[in-house]
């Protein structure tokens, strides 16, 4: 098998990296296989490098037989989930059920879920067993599974990065909006999910790298116009403000590239 042969592949409104036996190209439809059951995935990039998931396989590209079943598998399942989430409101659950899908041959179909509390959910399982006929698997997920699920408009005023293209979510964390002189507001730096925007991780490495070298606020630093205090540091633009106080207790202030300013440092008598 070619190890190059790498491509994501997004089914059941997951995106996953898979190893194929074959060329495929984007806009392909593949048959998949994960431990749940048999799915239609769609080919979305090929890779050359990355790991591959252990428990998603390509078996072969589908066939128009295949395509015909499972857009008349999604127009069912679609409509179960009306059915299911009235059942689900009979037993007084707790829950909110976000997506369904058929296996492709209809033998199992699968629920996904989102709710804040611990579920007891066999006796609910079993009438949707008797309701559709079929075998039931039921799948909670996070609220970032949520967005990641339905998809919606991020405060840039795109599609979110994690419905858009990110095959996984991005690691976040607070100290990325301090990097970036971000508000520490969760209605600003919060996405759809209620958690961390992943785009804060897109730029904190470029971020991290400069404040670095950013002299710290409120330090004398050295200009091509003789020392100052570092009163702002543009950290995007790599530039420096500098404030300048003449004899009379005047001052200005003026910005210089963070290559033209450098950091006093003291010799310290013994």
């Amino acid at each position: 098998m070619d190890k190059k042969n790498l491509v994501i592949v997004e089914f059941n409104d997951r995106k996953e990296t898979c190893q194929s036996k074959e060329k495929l190209k984007p806009s392909d439809f593949v048959v998949v296989s994960e431990p749940v059951g048999i799915f239609i995935g769609k080919v979305l990039k090929n890779l050359d490098a990355g790991k591959a998931s252990s428990e998603i396989e390509i078996l072969r590209v589908a066939t128009q037989k295949d395509l015909t079943k499972n857009e008349e598998n999604a127009k069912k399942a679609k409509k179960q989930i009306v059915k299911a989430k009235e059942i689900a409101g009979q037993f007084g659950l707790d829950l909110k059920i976000t997506s369904a899908f058929y296996t492709l041959d209809a033998d199992k179909l699968l629920f996904t879920f989102v709710s804040e509390n611990r579920v007891d959910f066999r006796d609910f399982v079993k009438q949707l067993a008797a309701t559709f006929k079929t075998r039931i698997e039921l799948k909670q997920i996070g609220s970032r599974d949520e967005v990641k699920c339905c998809g919606g408009l991020g405060v840039c005023g795109k599609m979110c990065c994690c419905k858009e293209f990110l095959p996984e979510f991005a690691k976040v964390s607070i100290k990325m909006a301090k990097n970036q002189n971000l508000s520490l507001n969760p209605q600003k730096i919060n996405g759809l999910c209620g958690r961390l925007m992943c785009c804060l991780a897109f730029e904190n490495e470029n971020y991290a790298s400069v404040m670095k070298r950013m002299p710290k606020l409120g330090s004398e630093v050295g200009t091509p116009q003789g020392n100052g205090i570092a009163t702002y540091d543009d950290v995007l633009g790599e530039k420096v403000s500098v404030k300048f106080t003449d004899d009379n207790g005047g001052f200005e202030i003026k910005d210089f590239p963070l290559k033209d300013v450098k950091v006093k440092t003291y010799a310290i008598k013994e």
